[in-house]
């Protein structure tokens, strides 16, 4: 196999996210191409970038990116807390299996005494 380089003139389909390898049946003659993604990206010409669904959690909101290597930051509604006490918020990190990874949490609603 040989590796085109990223030159337009080889007609290489392949975004900045990956490399075009191409395989050949002759010094000269094509048999196939095909796009090796760079980690994190995806798609025929891998200028996609791999995204994770972002998941809901009741009583709170959630803030930042669902592309890989991204954080999303879930922040619990007013009068919420989280179940194990910890606060009002907590982060999860987009995987490349497609995933967001890190401990999940509850929001409970706070007690208030008078």
């Amino acid at each position: 196999m040989k590796e085109c380089p990223g030159n337009p003139s080889y007609n290489c389909p392949c975004s900045t996210g990956g490399t075009c390898v191409r395989t050949y049946t002759s010094p000269t003659q094509i048999s196939s191409e095909e796009c090796v993604c760079n980690l994190g990206r995806t798609g025929d010409q891998c200028s996609d970038y791999l995204k994770c669904t972002t998941p809901t959690f009741r009583n709170a909101t959630h803030s930042g990116s669902n592309r890989f290597g991204s954080t999303v930051t879930y922040t619990c509604n007013s009068g919420y807390q989280l179940s194990d006490g910890s606060g009002t918020s907590f982060t999860l990190t987009c995987s490349l299996k497609g995933e967001f990874e890190g401990e999940m949490k509850t929001c409970i609603r706070t007690c208030e005494f008078l």
